[in-house]
């Protein structure tokens, strides 16, 4: 048991309530081991514990200290009766044991142990001494021997999975997992191929293109990214609570972005903007917000203290933006629920705060052509309630309305307007993105291919391709071009009455099969669209009986492009993209 409570201003990893209980009766009682082991222990924190198969009187239990650190790794040779601590000093390099901590003992070797905290460790004498060695990443999570051969083990960490085919002598990665958390990203606007991203404990990575060709290029936590779009070779990066850097040369090195910042106070991703019509300057929040005007190179504060104190980790800027339409008028958020406007370049600042609720600033989004006009979101995940916050002003935060209409409860963690159509906004939630088309009174799913309960926690939009990318957090990164098609309108949620496959042969030339079922009769219409969403052509229409239906599409008198269609059916639609070659 772990007595553990972690809240937005209040955290607690261990007390007297944490310890490890034993059952001789299938779990119908049970009783608190003692004979040695820390029991009742107010100093007593996370406890990872292992049975070794072939010899289940020996016992390893890794304990740590409300503070993070290691206690002491225990051991019984007794199948639990007495206890004596053995080593104190494995794991020691790790002082967040609410994190990671693992404890595992070969099945088939009773003195071969495994003990993970920041780095994996491993001992051959019974957790007498430690070494390590041949891990690839910091952080361990789990640790699991294959059943039918305790040779093949497997290693998470936040790097991913490790594996060993030999007992834990040597270590591979597994690198084809599209498994990263993402923060946050950017695309390059002068080469849309160049994307980068923010990846927790992976740092900064950037590809130019290719699926196999990420690059890491800024260390640490990885977090809000930004490529200057006058100059590609002007790229900024940054890491956990405030370490910002700037780069002249795409990213290659880095120089330190501090200069004159206040980082007493800031949040674990610190969040920053670019001028939207001169990137030279740039707006950052820690707990005031400042402001540079040489990229990065110093800083000036332009406002006081913004939060409403400072408790535990709570008392820091979220996000903040600038207008395009106005550089003067800025918004800005922060994580114990205030809101901020200010029309004077900093001069003076107005709390905006009525009539929105009092949870964590996600994100702050200025209309591109009004600068009175914001949207904001909100988000209770860090104190349990799940419900969607999304507010419109007109009036520089006067007042605030909600445009959440039949969103479903999920946090809301990202706004973009579209420039194309400002009444269309897309969002990133707790549960996959979202878009309206009319200010909040209808939202659908996005498409599909994001897993459904996947948290997305950034957007990127690169307009002059209509290049969209989500960011989330445990299942990498995706990317969409919007059309007309995706932006219909219509509810584009998964259908339960009907499925769309993918055509086949994709891509094809000069036919294509498409096929679909219906899981009742009803009216459907399947149509073809280009690459801008223009309608091509009506394939078929009409009542349909249950079952399996297909359509064979013939390109011949098409040129060669990309083509999306889409099927429609008791309100329903879903699309899905095919690529003529000729």
């Amino acid at each position: 048991m772990w007595e553990r409570t972690r809240r937005e201003d209040y955290i607690k990893y261990g007390g007297t309530m944490s310890g490890l209980y034993v059952s001789t009766n299938s779990g119908a009682s049970w009783l608190q081991v003692s004979g040695g082991f820390p029991a009742n222990d107010a100093t007593l924190g996370r406890i990872s514990f292992d049975i070794c198969s072939s010899n289940s009187q020996v016992v390893y239990a890794l304990t740590s200290l409300t503070n993070g650190n290691t206690k002491a790794l225990y051991k019984s040779t007794n199948g639990g009766s007495t206890w004596s601590s053995i080593n104190s000093s494995v794991a020691a390099s790790s002082n967040y044991a609410w994190f990671n901590r693992i404890c595992r003992v070969n099945p088939s070797n009773a003195n071969d142990v495994f003990c993970g905290g920041l780095y994996m460790e491993r001992s051959s004498n019974g957790g007498t001494s430690f070494s390590s060695g041949g891990y690839s990443h910091v952080d361990q999570h789990a640790f699991a021997y294959a059943p039918s051969n305790p040779s093949f083990i497997a290693m998470g960490n936040d790097g991913g999975v490790d594996y060993s085919t030999n007992g834990g002598a040597s270590w591979g990665e597994s690198l084809t997992l599209p498994i990263t958390q993402f923060y946050a990203g950017e695309i390059d606007f002068n080469n849309p191929n160049t994307v980068l991203g923010g990846a927790q404990d992976n740092g900064t990575v950037k590809t130019t293109g290719s699926l196999s060709g990420w690059q890491d290029i800024y260390g640490g936590d990885g977090f809000v990214c930004k490529v200057d779009p006058t100059n590609s070779n002007k790229v900024y990066a940054s890491s956990q609570n405030g370490g910002l850097g700037w780069s002249t040369d795409g990213g290659v090195s880095f120089s330190s972005g501090t200069s004159g910042l206040d980082l007493t106070y800031t949040n674990w991703m610190t969040p920053y903007i670019l001028d939207k019509n001169n990137p030279s300057t740039i707006y950052a929040g820690t707990y005031k917000i400042f402001k540079s005007t040489n990229s990065m190179q110093s800083w000036t504060a332009i406002s006081p203290d913004l939060a409403n104190g400072h408790i535990a980790n709570l008392g820091t800027v979220t996000t903040v933006d600038v207008s395009k339409s106005n550089p003067n008028v800025l918004y800005c958020g922060t994580d114990d629920a205030n809101v901020w406007v200010t029309t004077n370049a900093g001069s003076n600042w107005n709390k905006i705060n009525s009539g929105l609720p009092n949870r964590w600033v996600t994100r702050v989004t200025i209309h591109p052509d009004s600068a009175n006009i914001c949207y904001v979101s909100l988000s209770g995940y860090k104190i349990d309630t799940t419900g969607s916050h999304i507010f419109r002003t007109t009036n520089y935060g006067v007042n605030w309305i909600s445009i959440k209409g039949n969103m479903p409860d999920i946090p809301v963690n990202d706004i973009i307007v579209d420039p194309n159509d400002t009444k269309t906004l897309i969002i990133a939630t707790d549960a996959g993105v979202m878009y309206t088309n009319n200010l909040g009174s209808n939202w659908f799913v996005l498409g599909n291919g994001i897993p459904s309960t996947v948290p997305c926690h950034d957007l990127t939009l690169h307009n002059p391709t209509r290049t969209l990318v989500v960011w989330t957090h445990g299942r990498s990164s995706f990317k969409t071009i919007l059309t007309p098609v995706l932006l219909a309108g219509v509810n584009s949620e998964i259908a339960k009455d009907f499925e769309l496959k993918q055509n086949y042969p994709n891509p094809f030339n000069p036919s294509t099969k498409i096929t679909y079922e219906l899981k009742k009769s009803g009216y459907v219409k399947l149509s073809l669209f280009d690459i801008n969403g223009r309608l091509i052509k009506i394939l078929e229409e009409g009542v349909r009986n249950a079952g399996m239906h297909e359509y064979i599409y013939d390109g011949k008198n098409f040129t060669s492009g990309i083509y999306f269609y889409r099927l429609e059916s008791n309100g329903y639609t879903n699309t899905k993209k095919m690529m003529l070659i000729k």
